[in-house]
């Protein structure tokens, strides 16, 4: 069993901690700003960024932003919630596909919930979409020109319900949004989209801090992260135990409290060691100790992701295992 604990920190490994260069050598950092959004007081940068401002309609596709970026309790994915839509940042990709939106209506939609609208199954105005694995839903009137006019499957999946009425309002569900009928709007703007992320993010009870108006002011905010990685052996028999040191300080050299750290260690053998380390502290470091499992000898390296808020950076160390 993987043995996890926290070592506690001596003055003289906290020296060595707060002055060492390290092994390290950064791969990936969000920098910059970012762009701040004052009508709900939140930031989006790094990815997250570009991929938002690569839709010229993006307020209207995905709303604004209601959260920080944070990792998703159940599965450690790095998200961040918008009233329409919610961002998840996945590393293991190529850039430029990093970014992906989670299905949220259908994470949502109940079916049998609401009652199907009167609509023509025969009808010139409806259309299905080809090769729907969830059936033949078709789309209809004006919810099939919005589909069409705003990226069809690409941008909101397939259709996956039928037009239905929900609190006495015409919708139609599709893979990740859903399409609401306002008759009373003035017309060209009577189809919109509904505000699946404020939902989702309401009916998980995620910690409501997480929705807390972000400060505007540059100055106030952490641009860039400093981060060094270093274990405390070299070298480590196999069967013993190693620990891993990681500082975080932002762009004026300030530790950073609360930074998110997780590890993954590759053995040569090709086993693989993955864990969450515990927050930094006050003095910008977090450590952890694990066990050596390796059976064979050579370099084994580390991997190390800090999430800050909207940077992430990740850095690399080594040692070597020996008999």
């Amino acid at each position: 069993m993987k043995v996890l604990w926290r070592v506690a920190l001596t003055p003289v490994v906290v020296f060595i901690l707060l002055f060492a260069l390290g092994s390290s050598h950064p791969v990936l950092a969000q920098n910059g700003v970012g762009r701040y959004f004052s009508e709900t007081g939140h930031w989006v940068s790094g990815e997250f960024l570009e991929y938002f401002e690569s839709f010229p309609d993006a307020v209207f596709l995905f709303g604004y932003p209601i959260s920080t970026e944070f990792n998703d309790p159940d599965n450690g994915v790095r998200v961040q919630y918008f009233q329409r839509a919610r961002f998840e940042f996945h590393p293991e990709n190529r850039p430029g596909n990093r970014v992906a939106l989670t299905m949220l209506g259908s994470q949502l939609y109940e079916p049998g919930i609401g009652e199907v609208a009167a609509a023509s199954a025969f009808s010139p105005a409806c259309e299905t979409v080809p090769d729907n694995p969830y059936g033949d839903f078709q789309i209809c009137y004006s919810f099939l020109d919005f589909y069409k006019e705003h990226g069809g499957a690409d941008q909101f999946g397939y259709p996956i319900s039928d037009l239905e009425e929900h609190n006495e309002r015409t919708v139609q569900y599709f893979e990740y949004v859903r399409i609401e009928w306002y008759p009373e709007y003035r017309p060209g703007s009577q189809i919109t989209l509904g505000n699946l992320g404020q939902l989702e993010f309401k009916q998980r009870s995620l910690d409501p801090q997480l929705l807390e108006p972000q400060s505007g002011i540059i100055d106030e905010l952490p641009l860039d992260l400093r981060t060094k990685a270093f274990v405390e052996k070299a070298a480590v028999a196999a069967g013993e135990e190693q620990t891993l040191f990681v500082t975080v300080h932002d762009q004026n050299l300030q530790p950073i409290d609360g930074a998110e750290v997780s590890y993954t260690v590759k053995f040569s053998d090709g086993t693989v060691l993955r864990d969450l380390m515990a927050p930094t502290d006050e003095f910008g470091i977090s450590s952890n100790t694990f066990p050596v499992i390796a059976e064979s000898r050579d370099i084994a390296e580390v991997v190390v992701t800090v999430n800050n808020g909207n940077l992430i950076e990740i850095i690399r160390t080594s040692f070597r295992v020996w008999w």
